[in-house]
């Protein structure tokens, strides 16, 4: 491995398609949906992950804007250590006299003729202001813990095209910008009921309008929904369709994923006519 190159994203070819949209149905033994199962494999393979390694490693969390696939720090440091992209690596375990403390990652790296380091660290503080300090891992394993944020931290800012700047599971399910959440917010729930405004002095009144005929609000059209090629596997489109619908390539977008999805619904027509 050349350390002075950036390290090129594995592309999805037909066969690799093919063959995850094969395992997706097997996905239960994982505790994964088969949306979760085909994006968990896909990620991991553009990653450099065999598909069913891709399944233990890539968490595929459901969040308010889809789908998002996350990276254990376990396949993190491996995928980085396997790239061979790092002149420097070190870890730094912080303790005080309440135990662990805290974590830093170091890395040095050289991309053509600009070496460029980094130090990520997490501390108690930091733990303590993201509400981790109670959870039982950070009860039970604190130096472990720094450590996978500190690395997380460090990778994205260091090793972005090793690790494609994804972030790790705990990370996507600490945010509560991502997670989809049903029950109503702390602060809704306490919420002080609003004081009505004061009523007008009687001086002040004024007649009410004689109320003319309701307008109806203006229907508002939702916007569709982002379409994917996961989603055209679970309509039941044969991978190899699909390809053949996008003029050879695996759909990228989804106005490229709907136009495949009009024409090889059009072609059904045809052929059930």
């Amino acid at each position: 491995m050349n350390s002075k190159a950036l390290v090129p994203q594995r592309q999805v070819s037909l066969e690799v398609l093919q063959t995850a949209q094969a395992i997706a149905p097997l996905a239960a033994m994982y505790g994964l949906s088969e949306p979760q199962a085909a994006m968990a494999m896909l990620t991991g393979y553009e990653l450099g992950l065999g598909l069913t390694t891709s399944l233990q490693f890539i968490d595929v969390i459901r969040t308010k804007k889809g789908l998002r696939p996350s990276l254990r720090t376990q396949a993190m440091k491996a995928l980085i250590d396997r790239s061979g992209v790092l002149d420097e690596f070190k870890v730094t375990d912080h303790t005080d006299a309440q135990g662990p403390s805290g974590c830093s990652v170091y890395m040095k790296r050289t991309i053509g003729q600009m070496t460029t380091e980094y130090t990520g660290i997490f501390t108690r503080e930091d733990a303590e202001r993201a509400g981790l300090l109670g959870k039982d891992n950070w009860i039970h394993y604190p130096q472990d813990m720094y450590y996978n944020r500190a690395l997380s931290k460090c990778a994205r800012r260091m090793c972005s095209d090793v690790i494609l700047g994804l972030y790790t599971p705990e990370e996507v399910a600490a945010d509560d910008t991502w997670i989809v959440d049903v029950t109503p917010t702390a602060e809704a729930e306490s919420a002080e009921p609003q004081t009505p405004p004061a009523a007008l002095p009687a001086q002040a009144k004024v007649p009410a309008p004689t109320p003319g005929p309701a307008e109806a609000p203006e229907p508002v059209e939702p916007e569709p929904p982002a379409l994917t090629v996961t989603d055209l596997i679970n309509f039941g489109f044969k991978a190899e369709a699909i390809m053949v619908a996008n003029e050879g390539k695996i759909p990228s977008t989804s106005e490229e994923c709907k136009a495949v999805k009009a024409k090889l619904e059009a072609e059904a027509k045809k052929t059930d006519g």
